[in-house]
């Protein structure tokens, strides 16, 4: 490996803030002398030289400086989890956790990003078996020395069966350190998604993150500058854009029909238009409607045709609360076995679908 090492760090005890050394030196299968997350726990040495971050900021990307630790430093993040274990054993609250594990197909991604390399290489999370408790103690998987006492001891803990990390299993639609860039312009850099059917998805980010270029690669409209995605060739799309794409000229029937391989007769169409468009406005031309009604007919169309994934570019814009329900219902009843993939900008939008939301795009992420 080549490049400039500019800073490096370690934590003495488990749990504890890291610290800057001046040197350090660094024992084979071990890491880093002194280093509490070395030897069987981690054997962790995470380096990402100087040359990598410049080149990568000169082609627009982003990068800070030991975001992911700061952050759980800044937030307290294992002092807060003591507390919480600490006042639920005073009042006798109920503690379910679910631990993370790896599955036989988490360690066949073609691709990782550096966490998921970390963890692979370290054998981060590792356990004998999924419900077994033999050799817990000291690998991997094993508790922080902070929380042991509670866990381990307490009477209102319950440790359930752990929970996947990382891995392709059931899951058929799967995003590998997929990047894209235009005129030297980084959009998204190693971007990592497992998408799996009966589930929905929301993208959260602020506009020009990336969100649409991601929507158009899946449907072939774009293509990656690298990585893979695996699963798609076979699948079935449905989509609503950003912008209403309609034939303005013609009716609501006609616009269905247009995009309807069914043999559906006039009656069938319009009971179905009605669940989101008035009866008097079936008839109407397209070019005479209201935007919220121009969009309310784009989800009935994309909601028409069979499809394995639906993707639909913030699909409730210019609708009121009433039209928003309405639409959402409509659309997990047709969506409810496939892969539904969305964008939006709140929570609320999100919760309508019952949707996971997913901020790929890592340092926009403020959910």
């Amino acid at each position: 490996m080549e490049g400039k090492v500019i800073a490096v760090c370690i934590s003495e005890k488990k749990g504890t803030e890291k610290v800057n050394i001046h040197s350090c030196e660094v024992i084979e299968g071990f890491g880093l002398k002194n280093d509490a997350h070395g030897g069987n726990w981690h054997r962790q040495v995470s380096l990402l030289s100087h040359e990598k971050i410049e080149d990568f900021k000169t082609r627009g990307g982003f990068v800070e400086k030991g975001a992911f630790g700061e952050n759980i430093q800044k937030n307290g993040t294992v002092e807060n989890l003591r507390r919480i274990f600490e006042v639920a054993a005073a009042k006798g609250m109920l503690v379910f956790i679910s631990p993370h594990y790896y599955y036989k197909h988490d360690h066949q991604w073609l691709f990782e990003g550096p966490i998921e390399k970390l963890m692979h290489d370290t054998g981060m999370f590792e356990r004998r078996g999924q419900l077994t408790g033999e050799g817990f103690e000291g690998s991997g998987a094993d508790w922080l020395d902070l929380y042991k006492p509670y866990i381990n001891e307490g009477t209102n803990i319950i440790v359930t069966a752990p929970h996947k990390l990382y891995g392709p299993e059931n899951n058929d639609l799967i995003l590998q350190k997929l990047s894209k860039s235009y005129h030297g312009q980084v959009v998204f850099s190693d971007l990592n998604l497992a998408l799996s059917p009966g589930n929905a998805y929301c993208l959260m980010a602020p506009s020009g993150t990336g969100k649409t270029t991601l929507f158009r690669i899946l449907m072939g409209l774009e293509t990656p500058d690298s990585g893979t995605i695996n699963g798609l060739k076979n699948l079935k799309i449905s989509a609503v854009f950003q912008e209403d794409r309609l034939l303005e000229g013609y009716d609501v029937l006609t616009n269905l029909r247009f995009v309807c391989r069914q043999r559906l007769s006039d009656a069938e169409l319009s009971a179905y238009a009605a669940a989101l468009l008035p009866q008097n406005a079936l008839f109407q031309p397209v070019c005479e409607f209201s935007g919220g009604m121009k969009r309310r007919l784009s989800l009935l169309r994309a909601l028409l045709v069979p499809f394995d994934l639906l993707i639909l570019d913030e699909p409730f814009n210019g609708l009121d609360s009433e039209n928003r329900k309405k639409a959402a219902a409509l659309v997990r009843n047709r969506a409810q076995d496939k892969i539904l993939l969305f964008a939006a900008h709140t929570k609320e939008d999100a919760a309508l679908l019952g949707a996971e939301i997913l901020c790929p795009f890592d340092s926009y992420c403020s959910v």
